[in-house]
């Protein structure tokens, strides 16, 4: 299985932090990048794969 990579897209910090947590937990090798804007996703998007 490849490993997850996941883009978290929240303007609270706290909730990118509990959803990275609980991903993390059940994916510890999962890539996990977080941005709190529209233009932090469309910029993260252009340069990674998520998947």
């Amino acid at each position: 299985m490849a490993t997850p990579h996941i883009l978290i897209a929240d303007d609270h910090s706290i909730v990118r932090l509990g959803i990275s947590l609980i991903i993390q937990k059940q994916y510890p090798k999962a890539i996990i990048r977080q941005t709190d804007n529209y233009q932090g996703v469309l910029d993260m998007v252009a340069k990674e794969d998520f998947h």
